[in-house]
């Protein structure tokens, strides 16, 4: 499932790193409904208000407080993120957990 509003960021990584005609090849599979989007429901924005408002030193912004919130209204067992900075200080309803795991230096 990919929230609605990490697209923009995905396609400007996608275009960052693979150039335009990838970034149209993305935006085409988005249009063509290859990838399962979640575009949001009554009450995320809402919900990502209060993250971001109760977290408010962390400064996340919309596209994470959203992520957030889907995550909790579709009761995620997991978030794929890289940003622990955000992810790993915020606690969430059902406590899902953050993938890739964090390797342990030995």
């Amino acid at each position: 499932m990919l929230p609605w509003a990490i697209l923009p960021e995905v396609a400007y990584l996608v275009r960052r790193h693979g150039g335009f005609r990838v970034e149209l090849g993305f935006l085409d599979d988005v249009a063509a409904v290859r990838y399962n989007v979640d575009w949001g429901r009554d009450g995320d924005l809402l919900r990502a208000t209060e993250l971001n408002r109760q977290y408010a030193g962390l400064e996340m912004g919309l596209v994470d407080a959203v992520v957030m919130a889907i995550a909790e209204r579709l009761k995620a067992h997991a978030i794929a993120t890289l940003d622990r900075r955000h992810f790993g200080a915020v606690t969430l309803r059902g406590a899902p957990s953050l993938l890739p795991p964090v390797k342990r230096r030995s």
